[in-house]
């Protein structure tokens, strides 16, 4: 977009690893704020002790494979369990036999095709899965995922399917009791024009079972220091206009509260890397999600800070998401959204055009004569707010004193959300302040998302 919009060559640094926390992304100098951090590191200081434990926990992975294709191939006359499912689902709650199972799993169905089916290829479509999977058709293998992250969309080369029944046998590996065909992803099989649903009944039998959760790789990587060492100082002699961070949800845990703290040093600390104190940085905002989530308010707590480190610190700038991801998987599939809100805000901060597009935000609250006003602005004076869904808006819940809440109705009038009031002073008011916020999600007349907040009633 950049590219196209300048006319000239524009390179990205690729400087990424999924699931990183922020404190990998840090100097020495920046982490001794966060003495926990430098502790936890120390055992890593010493190449032998690092290159040790991360082959042991690979190792410990490996074994834990092996032994259970060991007790597959031994139980193989034995019946250790089977059933039906109506997928998709979590394991558990399709068949409560299935709670807290590891192990492996083989979930089979049949899909009737037509005559012209007979040796075309086809493209399967599984969703998500946790964890790790092996697929077959008809006895050929068509693919295979290592993790709960990948969708499973798999080609079936020419040859494979034939007229009448076929089968599709997933074998599923289970490696800490919490398995599931992720709810709310579509299964089928595509060819050509057609599709051919596959949600519903399939069956299943267990191949082994395990007491043992998989040993968990140590990932060295991911130690505070580890990334920027690796990566970023290795790269910061590289010419740069810009920072694009899109980073966060590993730190929704106990240190959500800290991270506008940590995103600010860390800021601070590439700036200086790449001698540029003015460097701009592009903050995306997490997107929505929920199913592996506890709703402790810490995905709340970490869009707030990304949100308010754009409103604290020179030349940052913060783009909303709420819309471009689902409650069920944690890479958003829409990421021209992101990237479209991304070109606006370095079209704004980078490049100086002012009119570039930007989500409206609360300007003030107040309270009078039993209602509660919030108003809106985003920096055209007029930002017509709206829905995304069309519905009424959606989202806000009043805080009482003793930390209570209570989700209430709202309104739009012209450039402000009216909530009625009568009963009772609230302490704050909270919009979109859960993982996975859904129902009428505000947005100005440019189409762009309000950010979540909290504000306090004076």
């Amino acid at each position: 977009m950049v590219r196209a919009w300048l006319g000239v060559p524009v390179g990205l640094l690729n400087i990424t690893l999924g699931g990183s926390p922020i404190e990998s992304w840090m100097d020495e100098e920046t982490l001794a704020a966060w003495p926990k951090a430098l502790a936890d590191l120390e055992p890593y200081r010493d190449d032998e002790v690092v290159r040790t434990r991360s082959e042991e926990s690979i190792a410990a992975m490996n074994r834990w494979y092996e032994d259970l294709r060991t007790r597959e191939t031994e139980a193989q006359s034995e019946d250790l369990g089977h059933g039906t499912l109506t997928l998709p689902a979590f394991l558990k709650d399709a068949d409560p036999r299935l709670t807290g199972f590891r192990g492996v799993i083989h979930l089979r169905r049949t899909v009737t095709l037509p005559a012209y089916a007979a040796g075309q290829s086809a493209a399967l479509h599984l969703g998500a899965m946790v964890d790790s999977d092996e697929t077959f058709v008809n006895g050929v293998k068509v693919g295979q995922s290592e993790h709960q992250y990948l969708s499973r969309d798999y080609m079936v080369p020419e040859g494979v399917l034939k007229a009448g029944c076929n089968e599709i046998d997933v074998r599923l590996v289970v490696e800490h009791g919490a398995g599931r065909v992720t709810p709310g992803k579509h299964m089928h099989l595509d060819m050509g024009d057609d599709s051919y649903n596959l949600d519903g009944t399939w069956t299943y039998s267990i191949g082994a079972r395990t007491d043992a959760d998989c040993p968990g790789e140590d990932f060295v990587r991911w130690k505070p220091l580890g990334l920027y060492n690796g990566m970023t100082a290795t790269c910061a002699g590289y010419a740069a206009r810009a920072a694009l961070w899109y980073q966060g949800e590993s730190n929704t845990g106990d240190v959500a509260d800290d991270y506008g703290r940590m995103l600010a040093a860390m800021i601070g600390c590439w700036r200086k890397a790449w001698g540029q104190q003015r460097l701009p940085f592009l903050i995306v905002q997490l997107p929505v999600f929920s199913i592996d989530g506890v709703e402790d308010g810490g995905w709340a707590l970490v869009r707030k800070h990304q949100w308010q480190a754009a409103k604290s610190i020179e030349d940052v700038a913060a783009v909303v998401t709420l819309d471009a991801g689902d409650w069920n998987d944690l890479h958003p599939w829409n990421k021209s959204v992101v990237a479209d809100r991304l070109f606006a805000a370095a079209q704004r901060l980078v490049y100086g055009k002012d009119d570039a597009p930007r989500s409206p935000e609360p300007t003030g609250v107040r309270l009078a004569d039993g209602r509660l006003t919030i108003a809106f602005d985003d920096g055209t004076g007029d930002c017509g707010l709206d829905t995304m869904d069309g519905a009424g808006p959606g989202e806000f819940e009043l805080v009482w004193e003793d930390g209570s809440r209570h989700t209430v109705p709202a309104r739009v009038e012209g450039n402000t959300v009216v909530i009625d009031v009568s009963w009772r002073r609230p302490a704050a008011v909270r919009y979109a302040w859960r993982n996975a916020p859904s129902h009428g999600l505000l947005c100005g007349s440019n189409g762009l998302p309000i950010p979540p907040f909290a504000e306090s009633i004076a």
